[in-house]
């Protein structure tokens, strides 16, 4: 039996290549090319589900996500499918205070307009 993926974004790249490590026989469908939408131009983040972003059952999916992008890193080498960890600091009107996630915050930034998203312990990025 053949499986047919439609669409060349991440979900149907690794959905292809999940099937086919089990055997299956898989055709890729792309009306453009690989990551030539929204997943070539997506900021890439990736938070491991503990970070205060998510919760639920968003949480337990963005912890599964997170782990399976690290397992893929090691698999297929980190430079390969872009993955790195990264500190992330938001600016504009903060929600949180200042520093919380322990990333100095730049001095020429007026403390109201910083946000620390987090650091390398949770947050990645796929570019």
């Amino acid at each position: 039996m053949t499986t047919v993926i439609v669409g060349g974004g991440i979900v149907g790249v690794t959905a292809a290549l999940y099937l086919l490590k089990k055997g299956a026989k898989v055709i890729l469908v792309e009306k453009c090319g690989v990551a030539c939408h929204s997943s070539g131009k997506a900021g890439g983040f990736l938070t491991e589900g503990d970070s205060g972003w998510h919760s639920g059952s968003i949480g337990r999916l963005a912890k599964r996500s997170f782990a399976l992008h690290e397992e893929l890193a090691k698999e297929l080498g980190a430079e390969k499918i872009g993955f790195r960890r990264v500190k992330c600091l938001g600016l504009g009107s903060a929600e949180k205070p200042p520093g919380e996630a322990g990333i100095p915050q730049p001095a020429w930034l007026a403390k109201e307009y910083q946000r620390d998203m987090g650091n390398e312990s949770g947050l990645a990025q796929v570019t």
